[in-house]
């Protein structure tokens, strides 16, 4: 009988070692478990907080891109040659006809006409208020071969635009350039980006422009006039030569074919928005 009551408490003494060694079991599994968790949990917190660092330096990234990236403007001032006769009907030079162009299409963009009917480049630089110097110095550089009489013609421009070239109010526009046809610049087409140059270089926002050009009245090599122009300035340079032919620039006609060639070009260079109605003008 002892014997039977001594196996029975040797079995009750083992189960109780189980219990024992399963609930340690249980507890240390159950803080583990824990531990892990509130590992998982701390690396988590962690990778969201980097996260939100990351975005947050995004956003401070993009908001200084805004910042930097100046809007495009919406008023569009154009120099250069009128192409205008005496007998023009108002409202039918290229600069009215772009401006009505983008009216129909509600691209939000004006137009404001600072083109000039004194030829020769000299003169656009005046116009636009280059510096004396600067002219000066491309007159002197072509002072042993002015055949195109640039000095005269320059003398007498200076008086006729003198109080147009003070009153500027375009310097935030995007310029639309077109000079050139009428010479001025030696029939060195290097030095007529100089020129160029110049005259861009009287806006404050010079990363949105466009060069209209076409092949000058005096120029012995049209090639590579072109390929100098459109190598350096690329899609900022609208070359008008093949769009506009030469007799057709002091048209009505003509002056159509150039406003739609600026504005196609225009939208090809994401300088203006326009709505899926658009009138499609093929650049």
């Amino acid at each position: 009988m002892k014997k039977y009551f001594h196996s029975k408490n040797i079995i009750r003494l083992v189960i109780l070692v189980l219990d024992v060694v399963l609930a340690f079991s249980i507890l240390t599994m159950y803080r583990s478990n824990r531990r892990a968790e509130a590992a998982r949990v701390s690396r988590l917190k962690k990778e969201v907080q980097e996260e939100n660092e990351l975005l947050a330096d995004d956003t401070a990234s993009a908001a200084e891109l805004v910042e930097e990236t100046p809007a495009i403007p919406l008023a569009i001032s154009v120099r250069g040659d009128s192409f205008r006769t005496e007998e023009a009907v108002t409202g039918t030079d290229y600069p009215s006809l772009l401006d009505q162009l983008l009216i129909e299409n509600g691209t939000g963009n004006t137009v404001s006409n600072y083109t000039i009917d004194v030829p020769g480049t000299l003169a656009d630089l005046y116009y636009e208020g280059v510096s004396t110097e600067t002219i000066n110095g491309f007159i002197d550089r072509n002072a042993a071969k002015d055949t195109e009489g640039t000095m005269a013609e320059l003398e007498k421009s200076c008086g006729e635009v003198e109080e147009l070239k003070l009153a500027r109010n375009d310097r935030d526009a995007i310029p639309i350039i077109f000079i050139g046809y009428y010479g001025g610049f030696g029939e060195d087409p290097y030095e007529l980006i100089e020129q160029q140059k110049e005259i861009l270089a009287t806006y404050s926002q010079q990363e949105y422009f466009l060069i209209v050009g076409t092949h000058p009245d005096k120029c012995s090599d049209t090639e590579t006039f072109d390929s100098v122009m459109s190598g350096y300035w690329g899609n900022h340079y609208l070359n008008l030569s093949s769009k506009v032919p030469a007799y057709q620039l002091c048209t009505e006609e003509g002056h159509e074919l150039i406003a739609e060639a600026i504005f196609a070009r225009m939208k090809k260079l994401g300088l203006i928005s326009v709505g899926q109605n658009m009138t499609v003008f093929i650049d």
